[in-house]
């Protein structure tokens, strides 16, 4: 029987990692014990980033392989499983875990965001400019002063505005970076773009390809196959990953009862809804909130 894999939030990040506990929402690090702690594989209970700042690292995320290098800041979104691989002796980089709950009130509030976290379920990597760089970099250092800072009765809401605001220079990043993409790949990845554009107001809503298609002008048949081109899943597949991981967040984080969520879903009615579920996560809507 093999053993189930660690989840790790920030309480279980501190007592692993050589850091500080300071807050349930957050934690900063600036050391490669994140790299040596975690060679099996993990599963995240929060969000987090790496920015490489020295060397390389080789990881595993969701079993596709990235190639980080220095100047690259890698995503890793709740659920999502990670095992490190080959570091370099040089590696170091700066690390930022933010609690689930933190992040989701933060996506349910604002849209700008929300791209954010679609930008980062196909592209977990980005490549950032020395600007850019610098830029997160100061934000990275001005959290820890206020981290350290015991003294100031204020320092959990300025980190958190710190952090709104470090969200806000990413969706800038991303931004920029799509638009560079846009400039040399034209069809498929610009259909792509349009497509999660859509989904990303119309999930709750309307969860079939067809919907889709005729919205972007295409047919359904082309529309899978463009989506599935670009990012390895079908049209209907990143949909359905889209209602999952809305409806995962509403059971774990909510107190609505399942048949608000299924109506709010816009399931004709809990069964229905229930169904659907169970046969995406192979567990019920009960079930997954009693073990989440």
């Amino acid at each position: 029987m093999k053993n189930q894999l660690i989840k790790i939030d920030i309480t279980t990040a501190c007592s692993l990692l050589d850091a500080d506990f300071k807050d349930t929402d957050f934690l900063i690090f600036e050391n490669d014990s994140f790299t040596h702690v975690f060679t099996e594989p993990i599963k995240m209970g929060a969000f987090a980033t790496c920015l490489c700042t020295g060397g390389d690292a080789r990881i595993n995320l969701e079993l596709n392989d990235i190639q980080v290098k220095s100047g690259d800041l890698v995503v890793i979104r709740p659920e999502q499983i990670l095992q490190i691989g080959k570091t370099s002796a040089d590696f170091s980089g700066k690390f930022m875990i933010v609690s689930s709950g933190y992040v989701l009130e933060l996506v349910q509030q604002y849209n700008k965001i929300r791209n954010l976290m679609l930008y980062f379920m196909t592209s977990p990597s980005i490549r950032l400019e020395d600007d850019s760089l610098k830029i997160l970099e100061s934000y990275y250092q001005l959290l820890k002063n206020r981290l350290d800072d015991m003294d100031n009765k204020y320092a959990k809401d300025i980190c958190k505005n710190i952090i709104f605001a470090l969200f806000y220079e990413l969706c800038n990043i991303t931004e920029k970076h799509s638009q560079a993409m846009s400039m040399n790949i034209f069809g498929k990845r610009e259909l792509f773009n349009r497509f999660i554009k859509a989904v990303n107001s119309d999930f709750r809503k309307h969860r079939q390809v067809n919907h889709y298609a005729s919205l972007l002008c295409v047919t359904p048949k082309y529309l899978s196959a463009a989506v599935k081109d670009t990012c390895g899943k079908t049209a209907g597949e990143w949909i359905d990953g889209m209602v999952i991981m809305e409806a995962k967040n509403m059971l774990k984080f909510s107190n609505m009862n399942i048949g608000e969520i299924a109506s709010y879903l816009h399931f004709p009615n809990q069964s229905v809804f229930g169904k659907y579920f169970k046969r995406l996560t192979g567990l019920s809507p009960k079930s997954y909130r009693m073990t989440a």
